[in-house]
């Protein structure tokens, strides 16, 4: 990136900048917290017969004009649907609506330095209209479309006028690195504002933008870059144009069509005399200006119940996310009793909260107070949603969203959502055995999660539990719910396909998998899963016909790595098979077990045939072993015996199963592998090894050894 725009353009995307915008607004937001009662001693006459309570406005003083434009955010109770602004004369002043998100409103009026006004909520009316005009401020506005490139002024405009709103505030500058408002992704943006100029000349404004833009000063077009394009070619202030500019305010227009995921939008400009551009900087664009808010009053004064709330962080996967809000009574008098519950059931005390939220949209929330026995309430809805441009790459705090929810979950309640969000968030961290633990929980409220939320939790945690304490009992719970509750066919067959994996390769109840399998319509199956399907069928092949019938089954399923091209053998594909071999034992020679269960089961996955193999079966056992999955190993060798293949192997299976029975305390399975390795394998290495063992396990059936 070259040019000073290029250097400044460092660290933009996705960093959150608390411009002074944002600090005034939210110092109007705590304004009620903040002992700001004595600037609204004042009683002046009560405007609005219908309104039963108002909130005073006390807009800052500035200098230079006479009056500017005002902004504040408040909020307000679920009851209240218009609202309607006032001097403390009595005269009706206009204000708009900058942006609205559930409860939570922001308006723009006009106003002169330090007045008081009062906005009265009414139970009827109707709400502003979105904000039109203005006299001050760089006003920042953002709308939907559909994407396409934008070739002109005229085309923008004519997307503007089909677009959804967005959102809309106030900057400091037209220097974006994100979307304030939504995804990056197709949306236009529109900077109305005023732009200073002290000294007489010749300006030369520059732009840069991801995607179309253009730049016009009085409502004439100054510098334009149309089309779809990256940012980087604009960096050098090569996208410009001039405009000679009297001393005075000049009206100045930035329009930005942004199609990418990336979002970049910017303008810059040369001064006379100067020849580097730089971003224009906040102090040429007249300010705007920012009305503290006071507390909800009745008509004799007294403050009535309200809170405020802020969406402080959140953390999303795929198919949603954990947003986390805080809420705040101004009500600080400590024999004051908060209550806040919320839709999803759950309760919290404290004048402040803490609440996690699972799925986007509205949420109402509502606070009782109660002091000297009586009690006061307020609903508000709160509008959750993504909040765009904050970092989501934060591991730890993420970890930390995800342990609150755990918490809340227990303690008190969460919405449906979250417990598939919960569960696959802790399968993202390799946090299997908290997922496990939380699993009974899940399994716990089935009949309250609907199957929206429920089958994806569902889905990973049958899975996942398998690896972890080998819970199979809660992994079949599972696959029976999901087999009963999944609205989809594939849905259904998917789970029932790997229920039947479950009982055939961990359980050893394959008759009960085949009569599973075959319920299942490979119809219903897609991409990979007609494959797995066939392995499956020849699994349970193998322990209830014969290893020639399990043979031909797995045969009849195409290699992924070719091993035959015709009668000849092919050298690539063998020679990948064997590498593959090799590098499981040598991962299994470094106890890096983790690594070499997913190459085996990638081997037997592009190999059927060498699952019934002794020499696979035993790299399989000592990898699961090393995995903590020891019933699953069993259940491996117990098959691998089965199959017969090669009498060789056999006493190395016993022996190996022999000390698999001994590790789980099952003693008397253990000492009958002995027994036939002494049968079938007189004189070999496996009987010595496994007298050693048969001694060990007399001791312990005598008492001798704990």
């Amino acid at each position: 990136m070259t040019g000073i725009m290029g250097k400044e353009i460092q660290g933009m995307h996705g960093e959150r900048r608390e411009n002074r915008c944002a600090r005034a607004v939210f110092t109007g937001i705590g304004g009620l917290l903040c002992g700001m009662l004595p600037l609204f001693a004042e009683s002046p006459r009560w405007s609005v017969p219908q309104a039963s309570v108002r909130k005073a406005l006390v807009v800052e003083t500035f200098r230079d004009v006479p009056y500017a434009t005002a902004t504040t955010t408040f909020f307000l109770d679920d009851r209240y649907h218009g609202f309607s602004l006032f001097t403390a004369d009595g005269q009706s002043r206009d204000c708009r609506l900058l942006e609205r998100r559930g409860s939570r409103f922001s308006i723009l009026f006009e106003a002169y330095p330090g007045e008081t006004l009062y906005l009265y909520p009414t139970e009827t009316g109707e709400w502003p209209p979105a904000v039109e005009a203005h006299s001050s401020g760089l006003l920042h506005r953002a709308r939907t479309y559909d994407g396409h490139a934008i070739q002109s002024i005229e085309a923008f405009q004519q997307a503007w006028a089909k677009g959804d709103p967005q959102g809309a505030r106030f900057e400091e500058q037209i220097f974006l690195g994100y979307n304030p408002f939504g995804p990056n992704i197709n949306a236009l943006h529109r900077f109305d504002g005023f732009f200073r100029v002290t000294k007489p000349g010749e300006i030369t404004f520059c732009i840069a933008s991801t995607d179309a833009s253009f730049l016009l000063i009085d409502n004439a077009p100054v510098a334009a870059w149309p089309g779809n394009h990256a940012v980087t070619e604009g960096l050098d202030g090569s996208k410009s144009g001039k405009a000679n500019l009297a001393p005075g305010n000049h009206i100045i227009t930035f329009l930005h069509a942004n199609s990418s995921a990336a979002h970049y939008e910017i303008a810059a400009m040369i001064l006379p005399g100067e020849t580097r551009h730089t971003v224009i900087p906040p102090e040429r664009f007249t300010p705007a200006v920012y009305a503290k808010v006071g507390p909800l009053t009745d008509r004799e004064g007294h403050p009535q119940p309200e809170f405020i709330w802020e969406h402080r962080e959140m953390f999303s996967l795929t198919g949603g996310g954990i947003y986390d809000h805080t809420f705040e009574s101004p009500d600080k008098d400590p024999a004051t009793r908060s209550v806040w519950t919320f839709q999803d059931g759950a309760c919290v005390t404290g004048r402040v909260a803490r609440h996690l939220f699972f799925s986007e949209g509205p949420a109402t929330v509502n606070l009782t107070l109660i002091r000297n026995g009586t009690q006061s309430e307020t609903r508000q809805t709160v509008c959750v949603m993504p909040r765009y441009g904050q970092s989501e790459n934060d591991e730890k705090r993420a970890l930390a969203l995800i342990d609150e929810g755990l918490r809340q979950a227990k303690e008190s309640a969460i919405q449906p959502a979250g417990y598939a969000i919960l569960i696959q968030g802790l399968y993202h961290f390799l946090k299997e055995r908290e997922a496990e633990a939380f699993g009974e929980e899940v399994i716990a409220h089935l009949d309250a999660i609907p199957d929206d939320a429920l089958l994806p939790a569902l889905d990973k945690l049958a899975l996942g539990v398998q690896q972890v304490n080998e819970n199979y009992a809660l992994a079949e719970r599972c696959f029976k719910a999901t087999i009963a509750r999944s609205p989809s066919p594939h849905g259904r067959a998917v789970a029932a396909l790997h229920y039947a994996g479950l009982l055939t390769l961990c359980l050893n109840r394959p008759q009960e998998a085949r009569d599973l399998l075959k319920t299942i319509r490979k119809g219903d199956l897609q991409t990979w899963e007609p494959r797995l399907y066939d392995i499956y069928m020849a699994d349970t092949a193998l322990v209830l016909d014969d290893y020639a019938t399990a043979q031909n089954l797995y045969a009849a399923i195409p290699p992924e790595v070719p091993i035959l091209q015709g009668d000849k053998l092919d050298k690539g594909g063998w020679f990948k098979s064997n590498a593959r071999f090799f590098r499981i034992q040598n991962l299994l020679e470094q106890k890096r077990f983790r690594e070499s269960l997913p190459e085996v089961d990638q081997l037997e996955w592009e190999l059927p045939v060498q699952r019934a193999l002794p020499q696979t079966n035993l790299l399989k056992a000592r990898a699961l072993i090393g995995n903590e999955q020891p019933r699953k190993a069993i259940v491996c060798l117990q098959r691998a015996l089965t199959a017969q293949v090669d009498e060789t192997y056999t006493p190395k299976l016993r022996l190996a199963l022999a000390r698999l029975y001994f590790d789980q305390g099952q003693l008397l399975q253990a000492r009958r592998q002995i027994d036939r390795i002494r049968q079938e394998s007189p004189w070999t290495q496996e009987e010595l090894e496994g007298g050693k063992l048969l001694d060990r396990i007399n001791r312990k059936l005598k008492g001798i050894e704990p």
